[in-house]
């Protein structure tokens, strides 16, 4: 038995856990905010750094929505887009 209006992981009555997040297709729009983020990056965190999280960014964008579970993900891209780039110049 369900209730109306969530979508569960799982029949088994006892891990019955709401899925609140389902994956759903992004929009254009929002593909790239994830690409400038990713391009953004590597002038944020410069190195391997800047370079894995890039690829990590463009790989959600292009397959990663299918797996739900957006947040942590869409908080780096929000982090990256808001963070300001300095000149490579230390204070």
């Amino acid at each position: 038995m369900t209730e109306p209006g969530f979508v569960y992981a799982t029949d088994h009555p006892i891990a019955r856990v709401p899925v609140t997040n389902s994956p759903h297709p992004m929009d254009h729009h929002e593909k790239m905010r994830l690409r400038t983020a990713a391009f953004r990056v590597t002038r944020l965190y410069p190195g391997p750094v800047g370079e894995l999280l890039s690829r990590e960014i463009l790989t959600w964008e292009e397959m990663g929505w299918r797996l739900g579970g957006d947040r942590l993900i869409m908080r780096l891209v929000d982090h990256v887009l808001k963070a300001p780039l300095t000149d490579g110049v230390a204070p």
